[in-house]
């Protein structure tokens, strides 16, 4: 199946209003905006987890987020979601696909991504994830990498293979009904997000007797029988996987000098912003308050 055959592309990006000014998801959708993601058209939906109340900043910023996107020909902005904390990126995830619902059939794809996947660092982003979940027949989940090691605070309970969740894609079809009850999304514990969530997901799909992989190992497939492989590394390598477009924190430290560049950048646009008092306000239609 070709990339172009899949009749939508949506995507849910997930962030939170833990900081004031949104810089490092300024710095992913600029590169969204610039890398062309070998796809037509993106249905983007955003979610923030309210860490902190929202006031007059969060909607500038988030007013300046979805002008940014509009302003691209392959962005379509459907929905900006506020929403509390609990369960944190996974009830995000939750919220965004429960608001895309109606719009998706069974063979749409969604990617999924939250804020510390940096980049998209290459052209054909998104159409890359469909590659590779078109790749091996029966799959369910693709991600940018797979860990094999549970937590060591966590105990074991069985495989613990499973896609690491900063940026993963599926098909509609296998996640309609996550939507109504996605794991993790009423966790309020670190570990019980990590454990529930962070490699529940995968096992569920696992479960289903669906496959998963990932674009950092391209040609390794793993099921419920084969769950690992002892030539590929057991040690958690998303720091050190430079191939994938969706790197997990690839701006490195605040004090990057390209960061620091980037930031100024938006804080600029934002002052101005703060000037412009007829575009501050997200457009009412958009907004979907208090999620959750």
């Amino acid at each position: 199946m070709s990339v172009s055959s899949a009749p939508r592309h949506f995507l849910a990006y997930v962030t939170a209003s833990d900081r004031e000014d949104y810089a490092l998801d300024f710095v992913n959708f600029r590169n969204m905006t610039r890398r062309h993601p070998g796809v037509a058209k993106i249905e983007l939906y955003i979610a923030v987890s309210r860490v902190r109340a929202f006031d007059h900043s969060d909607r500038r910023a988030l007013a300046g987020l979805v002008d940014m996107a509009g302003a691209c020909p392959w962005i379509t902005v459907q929905a900006v979601i506020w929403k509390g904390n609990i369960g944190r990126d996974f009830s995000s995830v939750e919220a965004c696909l429960r608001q895309l619902a109606p719009a998706a059939g069974p063979s749409d794809l969604v990617l999924i991504r939250n804020r510390s996947a940096g980049g998209p660092h290459a052209p054909r982003w998104y159409g890359r994830y469909v590659d590779q979940y078109f790749k091996f027949a029966g799959t369910g989940l693709v991600g940018s990498t797979i860990n094999f090691a549970g937590h060591p605070d966590l105990p074991v309970r069985g495989p613990t293979t499973h896609v690491q969740t900063y940026a993963y894609l599926s098909e509609w079809r296998h996640l309609q009904s996550l939507a109504r009850e996605y794991p993790a999304a009423r966790c309020t514990e670190r570990l019980q997000l990590i454990g529930e969530g962070e490699i529940g997901l995968s096992q569920k799909f696992l479960d289903r007797g669906l496959g998963i992989s990932c674009l950092h190992w391209p040609e390794a497939f793993f099921t419920r029988e084969r769950p690992g492989a002892a030539s590929l590394p057991q040690t958690d390598i998303k720091r050190r996987a430079h191939n994938v477009p969706l790197r997990y924190k690839s701006y490195g430290n605040p004090l990057n000098p390209i960061l620091w560049a980037a930031k100024q950048l938006w804080l600029h646009r934002l002052r101005d912003r703060g000037r412009q008092r007829a575009i501050e306000l997200l457009a009412p239609e958009l907004v979907i308050q208090d999620y959750g």
